[in-house]
């Protein structure tokens, strides 16, 4: 390597919130574009926890941590890691950038490295992440570590101005799910999910469990500005062919649905009527930007969503890299 091109800083711990205000300039040149499609409120956060102090949380439930490239007191590069609070050995990266000037220097791959090795260290047996798959670079760098695509994911967007006045169709065959669906429910989740996702424990039972008093908690917390949800499943069907939801984190954040349906029932109609008793479901809440996550193996549930006006934003490679114990 040139001795231009080599690297001049270090890479070290991310030092928390004092790199908060210069990672969050870094994250939206690298991609302010894709966090204001998904709504995302990672750079304001950012910038208040530099501002006020605190810490950020990820999903899963774990606080932001990671490394840094700096050089002097410049962050000029930034890799992010969240631990599965449900699953401790389960790991997730993100927010992998570097600054356009040091780019080309073998930095991303050193963050990569550094990333995976504490991972490691700290017990960790899987690591997940998502490259958009118009990305070469990206994709070649998780690739060479033996990183590999698990499943294929098409996010999608309607915007809240948008959204249809009325429903197309109409909600017959489904109902509200209840206690006794949880056993059907989790199920269904196996048999449309990726079987990794499953055997190592990335998606539990009890995300999908309703307990004796869940339904009143959901109300109470709603009605303090917290998480809402909505969840449908097929009636009188067995196995249970059929479920969807919507939710929303918080008062202010927007609304994700979930849409799963056997895949030998496919394309007789669940797609649509779960689109449209969850997207009128937003008119009893309140106007706010809806988004999905759908695997491209169920490109019925796609359709269904874009035909009631949601967007493809961007198509993600969901990868993964298993780490061997020893």
């Amino acid at each position: 390597m040139s001795d231009h091109l080599r690297p001049k800083g270090i890479i070290r711990p991310l030092r928390v919130p004092h790199d908060f205000a210069q990672l969050a300039e870094l994250l939206e040149n690298a991609f302010g574009e894709e966090l204001r499609q998904s709504d995302s409120s990672m750079v304001c956060d950012l910038y208040t926890a530099a501002n006020l102090g605190g810490l950020i949380r990820m999903p899963g439930g774990d606080y932001m941590r990671g490394y840094v490239y700096a050089e002097g007191s410049q962050v000029l590069g930034n890799i992010s890691l969240s631990q599965d609070q449900a699953n401790r050995a389960n790991w997730f990266i993100s927010n992998v950038a570097t600054a356009p000037a040091v780019r080309g220097r073998g930095i991303a791959g050193r963050l990569l490295d550094t990333a995976i090795d504490a991972i490691r260290t700290a017990g960790g047996r899987l690591i997940r992440l998502q490259v958009r798959i118009n990305r070469p670079i990206a994709l070649g760098l998780y690739e060479r570590r033996g990183f590999y695509t698990t499943d294929i994911t098409e996010e999608l967007r309607l915007d809240a101005h948008l959204v249809p006045h009325a429903a197309r169709g109409s909600a017959e065959g489904l109902r509200r799910r209840s206690m006794r669906d949880n056993r059907a429910l989790w199920q269904l989740v196996c048999a449309t999910s990726p079987p990794l996702l499953i055997e190592r424990a990335v998606l539990q039972p009890a995300s999908y469990r309703l307990g004796l008093f869940s339904r009143l908690d959901n109300a109470i917390e709603a009605a303090l500005g917290g998480r809402r949800e909505h969840a449908l499943v097929a009636e009188s069907t067995s196995p249970l062919a059929a479920y969807g939801a919507i939710w929303a984190e918080s008062a202010r954040s927007p609304y994700t649905i979930e849409l799963r349906v056997r895949p030998e029932a496919r394309g007789v109609g669940w797609e649509a009527r779960l689109a449209d008793a969850l997207i009128n479901q937003t008119h009893a809440w309140g106007a706010r930007n809806v988004h999905a996550s759908i695997s491209q193996s169920h490109p019925q549930a796609i359709a269904a969503l874009t035909e009631r006006g949601m967007v493809s934003q961007r198509v993600l490679k969901q990868m993964v890299l298993e780490l061997a114990q020893t």
